[in-house]
This record gives C-alpha cells, sequence and structure tokens, in this order.
C-alpha cells in the first residue's frame, strides 16, 4: 500500500525495456510504453516524464541507462523533473544492475551522488522523498550500505527509504 508520485523506469539507448518496464507495462497497462514510444524523442537529458497508465503513481520517469560514469547526471535529472513537475516523492529501482552490468555497490553510489546533487542545485525542491525499491535480497545491503548516512535536505528515511516488494 505505499505509494509514489514517480516511478523511475530504466531503458537501454535501443529504446528497449528492461525487467522494470516490463512489470509496469504488464501491470500499468499499454499505454505505458505507447506514450514512452511517441514521446521519446522529447526527452530532456536522458530522461522523459510519461503516461503512467493505471499506475498507482501520477508519472514514469523514463531514464536512459548509461555507463557508471554519467549515471548520476541522469538520476539527478529525474529528480530535477519531478520537482519541477510538482512532484513529492519518487522511486528508484537498483538501475543498471541488470543489463547495465553494473555491481549494486556502483548503482548505489550513482544513485546517492545524483540525490546529492540534486540537493546541492535545488535549495527548495517540491520533490522531498526518495524510495529505493530493491528486488533482489542480496542487493540491499549494499544499498543500505551507501545510504546509512542521511541526505541533507531530502528525506530517503535513512536506510528505512529501502522497499523491498513482495513476490
Amino acid at each position: 500500500s505505499e505509494s509514489t508520485d514517480v516511478i523511475v523506469n530504466p531503458v537501454t539507448s535501443s529504446k528497449a525495456f528492461t525487467v522494470v518496464g516490463d512489470a509496469l507495462v504488464k501491470t500499468g497497462g499499454k499505454a505505458i510504453k505507447d506514450d514512452f514510444e511517441k514521446n521519446w524523442d522529447s526527452r530532456l537529458n536522458n530522461v522523459l516524464l510519461a503516461d503512467a497508465g493505471t499506475l498507482r503513481c501520477k508519472t514514469v520517469a523514463h531514464m536512459e541507462l548509461l555507463p557508471v560514469d554519467k549515471l548520476k547526471d541522469a538520476v539527478c535529472q529525474c529528480l530535477v523533473l519531478s520537482s519541477q513537475a510538482g512532484m513529492k516523492s519518487i522511486a528508484f529501482p537498483a538501475i543498471g544492475t541488470g543489463r547495465g552490468g553494473m555491481k549494486s555497490v556502483q548503482s548505489a553510489k550513482a544513485i546517492r551522488d545524483g540525490i546529492e546533487q540534486f540537493v546541492r542545485q535545488s535549495p527548495s525542491p517540491t520533490l522531498t522523498h526518495v524510495k529505493l525499491t530493491i528486488f533482489v535480497q542480496q542487493m540491499v545491503a549494499d544499498y543500505k550500505a551507501e545510504f546509512h548516512n542521511p541526505l541533507g535536505g531530502l528525506n530517503p528515511s535513512g536506510a528505512g527509504g529501502i522497499t523491498i516488494p513482495s513476490p
């Protein structure tokens, strides 16, 4: 029964959905993929806010999977666009740990670095809650270790901001 305003969907450079995107379409309907395909070319800095179909969120942030050294910028862009759209909360998966081939420690660090970049450049954002939804139990420790110290300005609820969905 947790909810969020924005769900992040990692997308490959060839516009292919990952496991996350496939699950979003299965749950929220074909409108998610249709809107993505129609509007992907109008994305800003590798991110597109688009139709959430029947999901219990306001929008889906389709984010191009980038190399680990550029991932923090895409994470920050998700946060910037979501805040500009008046959203209050966002949920990130373990970005890049599937098709991106990243280790979970790399993904966790890139997400944290992107959040910190956003906090530094956004003096009073509307977006105040970041959730990490990790589907693989073995990755949880890596994310908890990276997010152990609170972030100024945003409330990831320490390690409590990490949720593990039920299968």
